[in-house]
């Protein structure tokens, strides 16, 4: 098949002056790895007839003078004229538009090891629906794979308590389009093991449509870490304002109250009234029984106020 017609775009693609071009096998412009299917082709169209890229527009590889291999798009017709069978072919240069593809390739591949490999949860719903989830959000929902995930709705593992808050999020999302939210939200496990997780979401194009994306890690062990270390700081300041021998408030914690209670007097210019107590003869019986005998004696009395004076606004 020799090369009859050779424009311009031709020149600029294969790099060929027309003189070169005219009158050459056109073999000139197939890469060695592409020539035995040209040739096959071509032998069995002439024989039988069948022809399987006429009329098609095909992706495939052409050759440079310069021997750089190109990604080429190709058109072939074919007409007989005079006895001689010809056939023409629209080719383009596909080079950037392949790097471009390739290189999205690249970011999306990039992009899914990242997904992947991410310590935390990722889920992408559509219409209620989960549509992509990786294999970290399916094991701490307590599934196999990432593949059990799709096609669940997408509050399905969400305790119920916090269903309404997390439908505000949504509508946030929606409503604000570029919204990003951060919350903590109890899920239930697939065997029945209840999970908080501390979640974001965020609004993005999946498929082009509007989805939206979640992230999501589990804290339980921070969560609850941190109720032992409130409950621990609680203790500490009960501890520390209540008298170890008599079990009522002590003198600290009686300058702190007096001095918010003299505040809320001055500011409502209101009375203020402060009882003070003496135990009678309280030396001469500890002195007489014991000290042990003496501290049962202030417990018991501390005891006494307390009861008379509970349900009233009273600070010792």
């Amino acid at each position: 098949m020799l090369i009859t017609t050779w424009n311009e775009g031709a020149e600029k693609i294969f790099g060929y002056p027309k003189e070169e071009a005219i009158g050459k096998n056109i073999e000139l412009i197939i890469p060695d790895h592409y020539k035995e299917v040209h040739n096959s082709g071509v032998e069995r169209y002439l024989s039988t007839g069948i022809a399987k890229i006429l009329g098609k527009t095909l992706e495939l590889e052409g050759m440079r003078k310069d021997g750089e291999i190109i990604p080429i798009e190709l058109s072939i017709n074919n007409w007989a004229m005079g006895g001689v069978l010809f056939f023409s072919s629209i080719i383009r240069d596909i080079s950037d538009r392949k790097q471009a593809e390739d290189a999205l390739k690249e970011s999306e591949e990039r992009y899914r090891k990242l997904i992947e490999l991410s310590p935390d949860g990722l889920c992408v719903y559509q219409n209620n629906k989960i549509v992509y989830a990786n294999d970290k959000s399916a094991a701490l929902i307590g599934l196999n794979n990432a593949v059990e995930l799709i096609g669940r709705e997408s509050l399905e593992f969400l305790s119920s308590e916090k269903n309404d808050e997390v439908q505000q999020f949504i509508h946030q999302l929606y409503r604000e389009q570029e919204t990003y939210v951060k919350f903590e939200a109890p899920l239930v496990s697939v065997n029945g093991e209840n999970i908080i997780v501390e979640a974001s979401a965020s609004l993005i194009q999946y498929n082009g449509k509007l989805a939206i994306m979640t992230t999501f890690r589990d804290i339980s062990e921070r969560k609850k870490v941190e109720q032992q270390l409130k409950e621990a700081n609680e203790l500490l300041e009960r501890l520390s304002n209540i008298d170890g021998l008599t079990g009522i408030p002590n003198r600290r914690y009686f300058d702190e109250m007096f001095e918010l209670e003299w505040k809320v007097a001055a500011r409502h210019s209101a009375p203020l009234s402060i009882l003070l107590c003496d135990v009678d003869y309280f030396k001469a019986y500890n002195d007489t029984y014991g000290h042990q005998a003496g501290d049962y004696c202030l417990t018991e009395i501390a005891s006494s106020f307390s009861k008379v004076l509970k349900g009233e606004r009273f600070r010792s």
